[in-house]
C-alpha cells in the first residue's frame, strides 16, 4: 500500500511539472506580444510625427509661393529657386542647410517649442528636416521633396513627401 502512495505522488509531481512549463511558456509569449506591441506604438507616435513634419515642410513651400504670387514684383518660381532649403512655420523665408546630406547637416536639428510648435536649431534633437526644390517635368512646375530624419534605437528612419507647384497664373 505505501507502494502505491509513492509511485501516485511521482505522477502528480511530473503532472505539475508539465503545468508549470505550460504556464511559463505562455506567460512568455504573452509578455513578448505585449513589449512588441508597446514598441511598435512608440515608433508609431515617432513616423506620425516626422509625417506631420514632413508636410509641414511641403505647406511652408506653398505658403512662400502664394504670398510672393501675390506680391507685384515677384515672377515665377516666386522665391522657389532650386536647392536645398530649410523652412519654419513662422517664416517665408528658405534658409541654407550647412550640408546637403541631411544625416550630416548640424543645424537642420528641430527643437521643440514651448508651444509644441518645432523650429530648425542647432541643438542635437529628435528630428531633422530639409526641403530640395528642383525644376519640374513641365516648364512651369516645381518639384518640392520634404523629408525628415530621425534616428530610434540607432536604427536611422527617414522619411520623403513630394509636391509638384505649378505657376497657375
Amino acid at each position: 500500500m505505501k507502494n502505491e502512495k509513492f509511485k501516485n505522488f511521482g505522477q502528480t509531481l511530473i503532472e505539475v511539472l508539465v503545468a508549470i512549463t505550460i504556464t511559463a511558456i505562455a506567460l512568455a509569449a504573452i509578455l513578448a506580444v505585449a513589449t512588441s506591441s508597446i514598441s511598435l506604438g512608440g515608433q508609431s507616435g515617432q513616423r506620425l510625427l516626422a509625417v506631420n513634419l514632413a508636410r509641414e515642410g511641403i505647406e511652408i513651400a506653398q505658403a512662400i509661393r502664394s504670398s510672393n504670387w501675390l506680391s507685384t514684383d515677384q515672377s515665377w518660381p516666386y522665391g522657389l529657386n532650386n536647392g536645398n532649403w530649410l523652412v519654419n512655420y513662422n517664416s517665408l523665408n528658405l534658409s541654407v542647410p550647412n550640408n546637403a546630406d541631411l544625416q550630416n547637416c548640424t543645424n537642420c536639428w528641430l527643437c521643440r517649442q514651448a508651444n509644441d510648435q518645432y523650429l530648425h536649431c542647432s541643438t542635437a534633437e529628435t528630428y531633422k528636416r530639409m526641403i530640395t526644390i528642383s525644376d519640374g517635368d513641365l516648364s512651369r512646375e516645381k518639384k518640392v521633396i520634404s523629408t525628415v530624419w530621425w534616428q530610434e534605437r540607432s536604427k536611422i528612419h527617414t522619411i520623403s513627401l513630394e509636391n509638384r507647384l505649378t505657376n497657375w497664373r
